[in-house]
């Protein structure tokens, strides 16, 4: 079934220093524009939002870090989400999420917020694994380079601080590996399925490898004996020892029982029936490590088919999610089971095949709180599986000291009862002698025969895993094929877009005018080539950058493969020195773009100055400290 990626806005944002509101401020779908003087708090209030979503390397104003917590409700497909962060430049805050809107979580206990660290670690979901579930993303498709939303929002928000910078915000830790994976992640080149042959083949490999060595060690410690570790020849030697040994035992009988007269030593029965008891005592201890070893592996046969069953509940769960939203809006004529005509039904309230009342709010209201907490039992129960089988190799471990003991003591009884007191006592000496040469050639039979089955193991499981990586290559050449030819496409796809976008400009930039330009994004080096070069006037750079966002939304506007949620912030869309005219006509090129999209999208941006193209978006005025931060309110006492 084809992934349907979901997508977000922004309904409101409120900035708390801990119970005063700083700040309040709405969104609405489509383009929203906020303007005012230099200085307003703009490039503040634009900064506060994306670090509410996961944004890092923020540095946010000290009027903003004065402040508490931000609270931003989200909403996805229907469904509202408020997220929670500390305002502070300190790096990885986590965030904590409540399932409904902005107002119900301000009322809302505490332990209805769900709080998840910036990133996943020790089998801790991060914050990131549960917004890209939200909107059907996998959590991450590059084996060097982690996926976070911070790694996105780079490419989604265009901020004041970084204007040179036509593609991605700038990040201290940058370099093109990461670039390249974020512009791999959100064209959608690699699903979750190769992902996940990436990491099958590293895990493969590292398997491999670790059989291929302990192959090795072991014939360099063996040297020319290890044609001796043959398992058949061994079981064969073992075979031998222990009819020799079956024959001396009862060769020892037969001794012992000639001397029928002698009667034991007082004080050696004392020993005897000691150390039965003590036989006895570990005996017992054998069988209840056995019980809790049985007990253990059906706990852990229990909690494996428990995280199965999860794991095929939310496969369910995902496949009736895309299904729902297949055939939600289709229109029955005729009844597909009884073919009765079927009355057009106006309510949206009313189903319009079996006309029961349905709530679309009570569907979806409780969607994504029921896949994350499905996730989380997922997380505990393979933790508890992981534990289960940490406590099972301990109490193998301590079964198998209590069966040496136990064997140890056995031998000592077996040496007292046959003890002898008679002129046999050379003949039964020589004879426990030999016993006991038996038994250690039979101990050290045991160990080459445990090292003859591990070699026989590590040489099936070495031709094994190397049928499988051999697979998992092919799988991987295929897909990465695949991959090189989506992203020829859609490189095509956003060059043009872009082309066609500066192709409106009204600069002096010969460049953005050539009708036969050549428009390359170039991702890895985090750069845009027009005719070759990247080199342009600041206030042509500011266009260029502008642009290829608007680019790069038209993209996720035609290309419902791509993993862009139709959201974007674009801040000082008349800075770098703009002239006026050029000012307005980027002004213009933006209103007419998002006037030509067809799909729901959220577009902000922030300018000091607003042009009448403009008028007609949701406009968010910020002059003569209107909507700004209320800074001489901030710091009062006992607020």
């Amino acid at each position: 079934m084809t992934t349907n990626y979901n997508n977000f806005k922004i309904n409101k944002m409120m900035v708390f220093q801990n119970k005063f509101c700083a700040l309040e401020i709405s969104f609405l779908e489509g383009l929203n524009v906020i303007y005012g003087k230099n200085s307003a708090g703009k490039s503040s209030l634009l900064d506060t939002l994306v670090h509410s979503l996961g944004g890092e390397d923020i540095d946010l104003n000290p009027i903003v870090e004065e402040c508490s917590y931000v609270l931003t409700e989200i909403e996805i497909e229907k469904n509202k989400i408020t997220l929670s962060r500390e305002l502070s430049n300190k790096r990885k805050l986590p965030i904590s999420i409540f399932y409904g809107n902005i107002e119900e979580a301000m009322l809302s206990e505490a332990s209805l917020w769900h709080t998840f660290p910036y990133s996943s670690y020790n089998e801790k979901f991060g914050f990131s694994k549960i917004f890209f579930d939200f909107l059907n993303y996998p959590e991450t498709v590059s084996t060097e380079t982690t996926i976070t939303t911070h790694q996105v929002l780079r490419i989604l928000y265009a901020d004041q601080s970084n204007n040179h910078l036509p593609i991605f915000r700038h990040e201290q830790w940058d370099n093109v590996e990461k670039r390249l994976a974020i512009r791999d992640y959100i064209f959608g080149l690699f699903s979750g399925e190769l992902y996940e042959q990436q990491l099958f083949k590293k895990s493969t490999t590292k398997q491999l490898d670790d059989a291929i060595n302990k192959l090795q060690s072991i014939f360099k410690v063996l040297g020319r004996s290890s044609e001796q570790m043959i398992e058949d020849f061994i079981i064969e030697e073992k075979n031998i020892l222990d009819k020799n040994k079956d024959i001396l035992l009862d060769k020892i009988f037969s001794l012992t029982n000639k001397n029928d007269d002698i009667e034991l030593a007082s004080d050696q029965q004392d020993i005897q029936n000691r150390t039965q008891i003590e036989l006895t005592q570990l005996n017992k201890a054998v069988l209840s490590l056995e019980s809790q070893l049985s007990n253990q592996e059906i706990e852990i046969l229990d909690l494996e088919s428990f995280s199965k069953e999860l794991t095929i509940r939310m496969s369910e769960l995902n496949n009736s999610i895309a299904s729902n939203s297949l055939i939600t809006n289709i229109v029955f004529d005729f009844c597909p089971c009884c073919h009765s005509k079927i009355e057009i039904e106006t309510d949206e309230n009313i189903c319009k095949l079996c006309k029961s009342h349905v709530s679309e709010d009570i569907n979806q209201s409780n969607l994504l709180q029921l896949k994350t907490e499905l996730n989380f039992q997922i997380q505990e129960t393979n933790k508890l599986v992981n534990d289960e089988r940490k406590n099972y190799l301990r109490t193998v471990k301590s079964l198998n000291e209590q069966k040496l003991l136990f064997s140890q003591k056995k031998q000592e009884f077996d040496l007292l009862t046959n003890r002898w007191h008679t002129s046999y006592e050379l003949e039964l000496f020589q004879s426990y002698k030999e016993l006991g040469e038996i038994d250690s050639e039979l101990k050290n039979i045991e160990k080459r025969l445990e090292i003859a089955k591990e070699i026989k193991s590590l040489e099936v499981r070495r031709n094994h895993l190397q049928e499988t990586l051999n697979s998992i290559v092919r799988t991987i050449e295929r897909m990465t094929n695949d991959a090189k030819h989506k992203l020829t496409r859609i490189l095509n796809n956003l060059n043009l877009n872009l082309k066609n976008l500066l192709a409106k400009d009204i600069g002096i930039q010969e460049e953005f005018l050539d009708p036969n330009n050549k428009v390359e994004v170039v991702f890895e080096d985090n750069r845009i080539m027009v005719n070759g070069t990247s080199h342009f006037s600041q206030s042509s750079t500011i266009v260029l950058r502008h642009l290829f966002h608007l680019a790069l939304l038209q993209l996720a506007d035609q290309d419902d493969s791509i993993r862009v949620p139709h959201f974007f912030v674009l801040d000082g869309i008349n800075d770098g020195g703009l002239e006026n005219d050029r000012a307005e006509n980027l002004q213009k090129i933006i209103f007419e773009t998002c006037q030509n999209l067809t799909k729901p999208f959220q577009l902000i941006c922030a300018t000091s100055e607003l042009f009448p193209v403009l008028e007609s978006a949701n406009r968010i005025e910020y002059l003569n400290g209107t909507r700004t931060f209320k800074n001489k309110l901030i710091g009062k006492s006992n607020l």
